[in-house]
């Protein structure tokens, strides 16, 4: 029971025990097995006020749960059906909850982001645990090792550097923040670029860090400028096997595309939507619903 207690929301907790405080001054309670309550001959004041103290409280907190997406800078933070959104210099700015490889990319100027790890290896787009895997697997299922060569052949004119990524292994890094566009592989539909956001090294393993992100955007933002690209569609770069805290990979990924479209004064994206992490079997997201909007809120405005 106090375990379940102490993951509820603190507004819910404040209105859940100022409740039972207005319950107790009105009602006496002989046995509440059997239901045995009876009206009490006259109200307990003080816990009848402290009740509605906490009640108020409650709202209060919930109230500005529901505007602290910009309570900071006064950014407006707009409710869509699966997330929420902000309006950046004219781009729209959003996070959704769900799974990327749900998301379907109907216009040839979009382009879904998969994170990757330095050496664009085989390892990282056959785990399916991660976003890459997930979306590789749904789209290209029977098509895995052509996609590998495809990727390869991409890369073969980028600088490279021997690296020591497990002991005694060592593999030819293209360095964090490459970035590599993939255009509709194999007669596909589909456009997406493959973004080196992960380290690998021999005694570490991988690892994220929130440098890595802002790199990966700028490069983004490069690639999106050449080709002319008008929206991305972009996971929670860094927060799985990259080991980076959630919330602060939200932030980082809401704070790097913020400053590019804030300094950005000719050619610019219309939409990038960011997707937190969904399972299929849980409603719940693996950032809240009211974190997610406060990080929206607070890094889209923070250059402003």
């Amino acid at each position: 029971m106090l375990d379940k207690l102490s993951k509820l929301e603190l507004s819910v907790l404040l209105a859940l025990v100022g409740s039972i405080f207005m319950l107790a001054s009105i009602f006496n309670i002989q046995d509440i097995t059997k239901l045995q309550i009876t009206r009490a001959n006259t109200i307990a004041w003080i816990p009848f006020f402290v009740g509605i103290v906490l009640l108020l409280g409650a709202i209060g907190l919930r109230l500005f749960d529901e505007v602290s997406g910009s309570w900071i800078t006064k950014r407006r933070v707009s409710k869509i059906s699966d997330g929420f959104q902000v309006d950046i210099s004219g781009t729209r700015l959003a996070v959704h909850f769900g799974r990327l490889e749900d998301f379907v990319v109907a216009e040839h100027s979009l382009a879904v982001v998969l994170p990757a790890n330095e050496f664009f290896d085989d390892e990282c787009v056959r785990d399916e645990k991660s976003a890459l895997g997930a979306f590789i697997k749904r789209n290209f299922s029977t098509q895995i090792s052509e996609i590998q060569q495809l990727i390869l052949k991409h890369t073969e004119s980028f600088p490279t550097s021997d690296i020591e990524k497990e002991v005694g292994v060592f593999g030819k890094s293209y360095g964090v923040g490459r970035c590599v566009l993939i255009d509709k592989p194999l007669n596909s539909n589909h456009r997406f670029i493959m973004a080196a956001v992960t380290t690998k090294r021999a005694r570490v393993g991988l690892r994220c860090e929130v440098a890595f992100i802002s790199s990966v955007v700028k490069e983004l933002h490069r690639i999106v400028v050449d080709k002319r690209l008008t929206g991305l569609i972009v996971p929670v770069m860094g927060s799985g096997h990259g080991g980076l805290n959630a919330e602060m990979a939200l932030f980082s990924l809401v704070l790097a595309f913020s400053e590019v479209l804030v300094r950005d004064s000719g050619h610019h994206l219309q939409s990038v939507d960011i997707v937190v992490f969904k399972p299929v079997d849980s409603k719940k997201p693996r950032i809240k619903s009211s974190t997610a909007k406060r990080i929206l809120g607070s890094a889209s405005a923070m250059l402003n």
